[in-house]
């Protein structure tokens, strides 16, 4: 009888230490199973509870609908309008020896998820000029993107991201790479103050 009630308490314990992490809801109506490490103004930063130790992820506010923490806190969050004006307008051009030109819906896509930012099709009404750079070769991509303002003078210039192919991010290797360079370059940038 002891030893029932040792091994019904220490499965009580597993079972509440196992449920024990912060649910991420996407407007899309995704649930992730995420630790949430900071909340800034434009993005939620957090590491996925699966692989705790793993890479530190962030993600646009607008992106997310609520996150319910695992002390039972709530926090729901409001969309910006896709008509907010006071975003910058970002032109996105290919440089000349590109080998992969991705479709404006995936530009629409990447963009949109940067708060702060929003994408024009004549370069006459951006404020920032971004200018992507793809290679592919061996199943993988290679981009890197360079940033100039509206007189089209050089602001700021990333380092080469690499996208591959796999399961888990269901992205093209140019998809990944562009999301990489968006996510690990120009976010921190504009977090910064750079532009």
């Amino acid at each position: 009888m002891i030893k029932r009630g040792i091994v019904l308490i220490s499965l009580l314990v597993w079972f509440v230490g196992a449920n024990a992490q912060d649910m991420m809801v996407t407007t899309e109506g995704e649930t992730l199973e995420v630790k949430v490490l900071e909340i800034t103004p434009d993005v939620i930063k957090y590491k996925k509870y699966s692989n705790i130790d793993g890479p530190l992820y962030s993600t646009s506010k607008n992106e997310v609908k609520e996150i319910l923490f695992e002390n039972g806190d709530k926090e729901v969050f409001d969309s910006i309008s896709v008509n907010d004006d006071s975003r910058k307008a970002v032109y996105i051009r290919m440089s000349e020896d590109s080998k992969v030109e991705p479709s404006d819906e995936l530009w629409e896509k990447e963009i949109e998820r940067v708060p702060g930012l929003r994408k024009v099709r004549n370069i006459e009404d951006s404020d920032l000029i971004f200018e992507f750079r793809t290679r592919r070769a061996m199943g993988e991509a290679r981009v890197s993107v360079t940033v100039y303002d509206s007189t089209n003078k050089k602001i700021w210039e990333s380092k080469k991201y690499r996208g591959t192919t796999n399961a888990f991010n269901r992205m093209s290797p140019t998809f990944h790479a562009i999301r990489k360079a968006m996510e690990k370059g120009i976010i921190r940038e504009m977090e910064k103050g750079t532009f």
